[in-house]
């Protein structure tokens, strides 16, 4: 006795696994996880300062620019990033930590576009110029 499946069943199946497929690439769009500053535009990060960002799925941005701790949301698409504003906190810190937490968050308001290369992040401003180098935590 053979059985059959309607067509209908067959598109159903289809469009269901489309749909996931579909999901998995909207998923892979945000660079989710943690992300260690490894370069400032050219510039090595600063030794014994640790700026890093936590990046959501759902575009919660947290982390720390290597003195204050950051929050916020950013938004992500195919190649293209904005962050919205950062809510800081205020604790004074001296010399290099400051310095590299300015041009830190300077950068992340400058991003526009993004790209992963193996396990680093890099953060490119409307130019394709590269603001941030970040390396996967």
């Amino acid at each position: 006795m053979k059985h059959r499946i309607p067509a209908r069943s067959t598109l159903v199946a289809a469009l269901s696994g489309s749909v996931l497929m579909m999901a998995a690439c909207v998923a892979s769009m945000t660079p989710s996880g943690t992300w260690t500053l490894e370069r400032l535009g050219q510039q090595p990060s600063a030794p014994d300062v640790a700026s890093l960002i936590v990046l959501e799925s759902d575009g919660t941005v947290s982390g720390s620019g290597g003195c204050n701790r950051l929050r916020g949301h950013a938004k992500f698409s195919a190649n293209t990033v904005s962050f919205g504003p950062m809510m800081m906190t205020r604790m004074a810190c001296s010399g290099a930590k400051m310095t590299q937490e300015q041009m830190f968050t300077q950068a992340l308001d400058a991003a526009r576009h993004w790209r992963i290369e193996g396990d680093l992040l890099v953060l490119e401003d409307a130019a394709h110029s590269q603001l941030l180098t970040f390396r996967r935590s």
